[in-house]
């Protein structure tokens, strides 16, 4: 059944298949995913989105050039908490709605973080050019437990970040001048970058 709602999906990675999506895809017809793999340009949105009153956007750039080509458009839902990719002025001059979704993509950035932080102490990239050269000599790594980690930070993913390398055994200490000292974490917490 074809639903009124059309919604363009202009962010590069978004997945449709996800059990967090479902009822998207029964209360919309999406009429663009973009499976490209980049963001897409000006000329490609304004395609993207025609015909659309609805996006989920991710930071490709929504200028004023686009907003007015789009006269459809009622809501640009960024995946994610950043807006300066979208011309905010020319949004609410077209009576187009922009929302943020803060919470969305916190484990996946946190998961990044980890996957970042073992791949350093793994050497796994050193590891990778000497298999390319078909040089299979060891490369030490190291191991994540019982390090002590650093986080200048502790929002929504900073706190994520901390928590799940809590839990492989590092310990925590963090620099955060706006976290509330009521509510303090088990972690120990540092009033400067320098200590």
């Amino acid at each position: 059944m074809k639903h009124p709602v059309r919604v363009a999906i202009t962010i590069r990675s978004f997945d449709l298949q996800g059990p967090a999506n479902k009822k998207l895809l029964e209360q919309c017809t999406i009429s663009f995913a973009n499976t490209s793999g980049r963001r897409l340009s000006e000329d490609e949105l304004i395609e993207a989105v025609s015909g659309c009153s609805g996006v989920i956007a991710g930071t490709e750039t929504f200028s004023a050039r686009v907003i007015r080509q789009s006269p459809l458009l009622k809501i640009i839902s960024r995946v994610g908490v950043g807006t300066d990719s979208i011309d905010l002025n020319e949004a609410h001059a077209q009576g187009i709605r922009v929302a943020t979704t803060p919470n969305s993509p916190i484990q996946a950035v946190a998961e990044h973080t980890i996957a970042l932080l073992l791949s350093s102490l793994k050497r796994i990239p050193q590891y990778n050019e000497q298999m390319r050269r078909n040089n299979h000599a060891v490369v030490a790594g190291s191991l994540l437990s019982g390090k002590t980690v650093g986080i200048a930070g502790l929002g929504r993913v900073g706190s994520r970040v901390a928590e799940q390398l809590a839990c492989l055994g590092c310990r925590i200490c963090f620099y955060d001048p706006w976290f509330s000292k009521e509510k303090p974490p088990a972690w120990k917490q540092y009033d400067s970058l320098e200590a």
